[in-house]
């Protein structure tokens, strides 16, 4: 009876802790903690879990020591595969020691087998790598030559050199969210920051900004300007695309990448100018008063002007073109390459080679032996001058 009377007071007691906690949020306590470290997901870099080696043929006293390097895209990885005390002092095609890995890590590209005398891995430059046996990507190699080839051994892989940190610093007295890369470990303690990718306390609909760190990036909304300097991307502003700026105080320089379009306005996909109103822009698509190609804007009063190793050749301005260099020579050719004469070419002179007369007005035609400038007229090429 006690027994019961015990099983029904616990079972009470169970009840009612249950009808006090009932539809109550257990939660967990916070976390808290100076740097928050995240090693690489996606690769264990692991080293060849040893190897088999057999001598086959004749035995001798020579002694080999082998080692594989298993190579990933993040780095390298030495180690042992065995050692043979009873090598053939002298290794051929009958008398070699087959050396097979045990098996291949997951994710590594290439597996490398090399050689020693020692016991000691080699390291750095060396005469060590096993004939035909680098870039294995499974099996073994039967060492079968005395004969070593060149190799370099790379620097030990640190796997924490790829780890990210989050970690909260204060910068000119706000606290800022740090995102950095390739810090140094005290064992698995890190001691050092490393190198900033991005301050995520900007984020926003605009992306991440920044001071333009290297890393930095840039989520690219569709209503809004974001970007870090030099560039940014503006999908709505004027003009609209991607536009980086570099300058000071007294000018600045704009390369934009643009779509603008509108009635008086070409499609620009490209544009070089600068604060003082001068561009360059490649119209992809013409309008009236602006036709499609390479254009060259400057604002009112001043021109165009263009240079060869430093010296001015001609400029361009409203009231026409203006020559440096004494002269302007028209290309000869023959007559068959003019376009025809007509309301579009009113105006065009040309050097013909081969105009059947040298008489001052007179219409050209082909396949004849003087040479002479040509004038369009509206309705014929004529000589202007011999």
């Amino acid at each position: 009876m006690k027994t019961l009377r015990a099983q029904l007071v616990l079972l009470l007691t169970t009840l009612l802790v249950a009808s006090l906690t009932w539809g109550q949020q257990i939660s967990s306590p916070p976390v808290s903690t100076s740097v928050v470290t995240f090693p690489v997901f996606t690769l264990n870099a692991s080293p060849v879990p040893g190897g088999t080696i057999n001598v086959v043929g004749v035995t001798g006293q020579a002694a080999y020591y082998y080692w594989a390097v298993a190579n990933y895209p993040i780095g390298s990885v030495l180690s042992s595969l065995g050692s043979v005390a009873n090598a053939a002092n002298t290794l051929s095609g009958s008398n070699y020691d087959a050396v097979y890995p045990n098996a291949y890590p997951a994710g590594v590209t290439t597996v490398d087998i090399l050689r020693t005398t020692t016991n000691t891995p080699p390291s750095g430059a060396c005469n060590c790598a096993v004939t035909g046996g680098t870039g294995l990507t499974s099996g073994g190699v039967n060492d079968q030559s005395n004969s070593l080839s060149s190799y370099t051994v790379t620097a030990p892989l640190v796997p924490t050199s790829f780890n990210l940190t989050l970690t909260n610093e204060v910068v000119s007295g706000v606290p800022h969210l740090i995102l950095r890369e390739g810090g140094t470990y005290l064992g698995s303690t890190p001691v050092g920051l490393g190198t900033k990718i991005a301050d995520l306390s900007t984020v926003g609909s605009s992306g991440v900004t920044g001071s333009g760190t290297a890393g930095n990036f840039v989520g690219w909304a569709t209503s809004s300007t974001a970007g870090n300097a030099p560039c940014t991307f503006s999908p709505v502003a004027t003009p609209t695309g991607i536009i980086c700026s570099v300058g000071g105080s007294t000018y600045t320089t704009n390369l934009t990448l643009t779509g603008i379009s509108g009635a008086s306005n070409p499609t620009l996909s490209m544009k070089l100018n600068d604060t003082f109103g001068n561009s360059i822009q490649y119209a992809t698509f013409g309008s009236v008063g602006s036709p499609a190609g390479v254009q060259f804007l400057a604002p009112s009063g001043t021109g165009e002007f263009f240079y060869v190793g430093g010296a001015e050749i001609f400029n361009v301005q409203s009231t026409g073109i203006n020559m440096d260099t004494g002269y302007v020579r028209n290309l000869p050719g023959t007559f068959s390459v003019l376009p025809a004469c007509g309301a579009a070419t009113e105006g065009a002179i040309a050097s013909v080679t081969d105009s059947t007369t040298a008489t001052w007005g007179a219409t050209i035609a082909g396949s004849g032996t003087n040479h002479v400038l040509a004038y369009c007229d509206k309705t014929n090429w004529t000589v202007a001058g011999s």
